[in-house]
């Protein structure tokens, strides 16, 4: 017998021979369920329904995190003028901030992929890394920088006001420094 959740008493009798009573039986006798629908057979036994988004049933809808992700090539792109390593506190305060902590480690993880020109799986966060001008896709593969860029302005925009001028001395420390660098090795 099928028992319903909330009320004590059966709502239809089941079919001979210990077969359970499924959704679409149901739907196919024109009788309305909820997926709160318990199933017992013949022997008694006591079995909830699957809910319709993990069925495995071809034609019903699959939950996006149940959807194999595919292998994307990562290739480099051109070394950024100013560039962070992956483990920098830069990247973990100012990245993080500005798109999220998940896009920011799948960023991590895709530049150091493309250092390597390896595959990895189809981000998640992929359409916010690349909305946000940090990765690109190019033939069929994600091109991904190494070192780390530093902000672009229209992200730095999404920085509180304080954490703003932070990140402008920040920035401004590393040019002076890549520019004493730079007049030491002429």
């Amino acid at each position: 017998m099928v028992w319903c959740r909330h009320h004590p008493i059966p709502l239809l009798a089941c079919p001979p021979a210990d077969r359970l009573v499924n959704q679409k039986t149901l739907l196919d006798i024109g009788l309305r369920f909820s997926t709160y629908v318990y199933m017992t057979t013949v022997s008694g036994s006591l079995r909830k329904t699957t809910h319709p988004l993990a069925a495995s049933e071809p034609g019903t809808g699959v939950r996006p995190s149940a959807v194999p992700r595919p292998l994307i090539r990562v290739r480099p792109l051109p070394r950024p003028e100013i560039g962070f390593s992956p483990s920098s506190p830069y990247v973990l305060r100012f990245w993080t901030q500005a798109i999220g902590a998940a896009p920011t480690e799948e960023l991590l993880r895709l530049c150091t992929a493309g250092k390597r020109r390896r595959q990895v799986l189809r981000p998640k966060f992929l359409n916010v890394l690349v909305e946000s001008g940090v990765v690109e896709m190019r033939k069929g593969a994600i091109h991904a920088p190494f070192p780390v860029p530093a902000l672009p302005d229209h992200l730095v925009q999404r920085l509180r006001r304080s954490e703003r001028a932070v990140h402008d001395r920040w920035i401004t420390l590393v040019r002076r420094r890549a520019q004493t660098a730079a007049r030491r090795a002429s």
